[in-house]
């Protein structure tokens, strides 16, 4: 399963699993359109992939996709959590409205999807999470103190929940 597999990086992974000998390829979006015609896209260079529409901002969307994965396949081998949103530097939207739908999908819609396709992966399943630096260019705005907290090695899930809500807060008063 490809998380935000229709176009960039997410197409590209979901390609090269198409190409491996065995391996099933289910590439997921958040829009009907640009899945389908993505996958059209791999199908006409030959390779077996499957799409399913996926909102990762959509607990009701992710249950559907989980119960369907599990009922179609039984469970899954590989997830790579590719979906994100990133604003482009010449987006005029401030970047105190830029922090909560980033978080929101980022963050918040990784975990969602993670908590509901994790407890049907077979054993040996294996979980990969896309990034990239653009995370790391927030951590230069905060305080020291928010960017020693969110630097912890020892962070917990809840510790990093709490401080990702609180980081929305911070930005949203300046």
């Amino acid at each position: 399963v490809v998380t935000g597999g229709n176009k960039g990086i997410g197409f590209e992974i979901a390609r090269k699993l198409a190409e491996q000998k065995g391996v099933k390829t289910i590439l997921t979006a958040r829009s009907t359109e640009r899945g389908a015609a993505a996958c059209d896209a791999l199908k006409k260079d030959g390779l077996e992939v499957q799409f399913h529409l996926l909102n990762i901002d959509d607990k009701k969307s992710i249950a559907t996709f989980s119960e369907w994965i599990r009922k179609e396949y039984g469970g899954l081998d590989i997830l790579v959590n590719n979906a994100a949103v990133a604003f482009k530097s010449s987006d005029p939207t401030p970047f105190k409205g830029q922090a909560a739908p980033t978080l929101k999908t980022n963050y918040w819609g990784t975990l969602d999807v993670c908590e509901a396709l994790i407890p049907i992966m077979r054993e040996g399943g294996n979980v990969v999470n896309v990034a990239s630096r653009a995370g790391t260019s927030a951590l230069k705005g905060m305080s020291e103190e928010r960017r020693v907290e969110f630097l912890d090695p020892k962070m917990t899930k809840e510790g990093l929940g709490k401080l990702c809500n609180t980081f929305v807060e911070d930005v949203k008063d300046g």
